[in-house]
Order: structure tokens, then C-alpha cells, then sequence
């Protein structure tokens, strides 16, 4: 044992002299740098393009063809809105209703009223400002012109009279048109917002077919 004492004592002082290893600490992130991503989100999100589902031109082309192959109203279905637009319909109270922005302050609508066999009463569609202000500027959404329209109706049979209305915004001029079994108004605004229409081009507002 005497022999032995001494080798002992040396090894535990060793093993206190030797340093001690602890587990490496994970790395901790800047609250910067968080902060500077979701501010990077947060601005990307405001400025995303507007991307609308359908063009006030396929509106209106789906539309055109809808009146086309229908003698009335009654052969118009809220199936057949959706197929020629592409489009699904949600349902609000008693109506259906598709909605979304076309261009920055704008907004295309369409509304449709059904019977009980699931024929349309009335279908609308409109070119909406988010801010009355924006009427005096239609430029924007000024895609279809009322000649267009106009000249389209026309060539299905369609007879016209020329009427007025007065809105909010101001006295919108439109026209109304006549054949059997269907009734279309159209609403127009003047692409400069020149209430006496001097712009010399007439921008569709709105259109019913009932």
C-alpha cells in the first residue's frame, strides 16, 4: 500500500487539472435579422400583381356568347355562366355573386338572380371603382366600348334606344336592348369622365341581362 499511495494521489491530481468539455452551444440568430425578413414579406405582399381569373374582354366574349346561343333568359342557367367564363359563383343571400380586381382601384362584378329551376331572372355585370373619384378616369378598365357591344347585339337581332340614368357618380348614358324572350341594358361612362361624353368614346359600365 505504501507503494501505491504515491501513484494514486499523482493521478487525481491529473484529473483535476484537466479541463472539462461541454456541449457546444447552438447558434442564436439577430432579432435583426428577423425582423428584416418579415418586413421584406410584408412589403412583397403589398405589391404582388393583380392577377384577375378573367378579363373584362373574356367577360364579355363569354357573355356574347351566352346571349348567342340562347333564345331567352330561361335557357341561361347559372352552370352555363360558370362554364362560359370559367369562373365559380359563390352564393350571397338569394344571388350569386363572382368578384375580384382587375387593376389597381378597379373591380369587375357579376351578379346573377335565379329561378327556382335554375335559370337566370337577371344577370349583371359591372365595372366598379374602389373610390367615386376614380369615375372621372375610366381609362383603366376602358377595354369594351359601347360601339362595340352596340355592334355585336345588333348583328344577333337586337334593336336599341338610347337612355339615361342618374347615378352618384354622376348621369350615366346607356342604351337599351330589345329581342324576343331578352332584354339587355347597358350603362356607359365617357373615358375622360367628361359628363357630356366629349371624349368621343363611350367605356362600358355596366350591362344587365334580364
Amino acid at each position: 500500500m505504501a507503494i501505491r499511495t504515491p501513484l494514486v494521489i499523482a493521478f487525481l491530481v491529473l484529473c483535476a487539472c484537466a479541463p472539462v468539455s461541454r456541449p457546444a452551444r447552438p447558434a442564436q440568430h439577430p432579432v435583426s435579422e428577423i425582423s428584416v425578413v418579415t418586413s421584406s414579406n410584408a412589403s412583397s405582399s403589398v405589391h404582388a400583381p393583380i392577377r384577375p381569373r378573367i378579363s373584362v374582354e373574356q367577360a364579355w366574349l363569354g357573355l356574347r356568347e351566352l346571349i348567342r346561343n340562347s333564345s331567352s333568359t330561361r335557357d341561361i342557367t347559372l352552370k352555363r355562366v360558370e362554364e362560359a367564363l370559367r369562373v365559380e359563383f359563390t352564393k350571397e343571400g338569394d344571388d350569386y355573386v363572382f368578384q375580384e380586381r382587375i387593376s389597381p382601384g378597379w373591380s369587375h362584378h357579376l351578379s346573377i338572380a335565379a329561378h327556382q329551376d335554375g335559370s337566370i331572372s337577371e344577370l349583371e355585370y359591372s365595372l366598379d371603382a374602389e373610390d367615386i373619384t376614380q369615375y372621372s378616369n375610366a381609362q383603366p378598365v376602358c377595354i369594351i366600348d359601347v360601339d362595340r357591344i352596340s355592334a355585336d347585339l345588333r348583328a344577333m337581332g337586337f334593336g336599341s334606344v338610347r337612355v339615361e340614368s342618374k347615378q352618384q357618380s354622376g348621369t350615366v348614358f346607356g342604351y337599351d336592348f330589345f329581342r324576343e324572350g331578352m332584354t339587355i341594358s347597358i350603362g356607359s361612362q365617357d373615358e375622360s369622365g367628361d359628363p357630356e361624353g366629349n371624349s368621343g368614346r363611350a367605356c362600358l359600365r355596366n350591362l344587365t341581362i334580364s
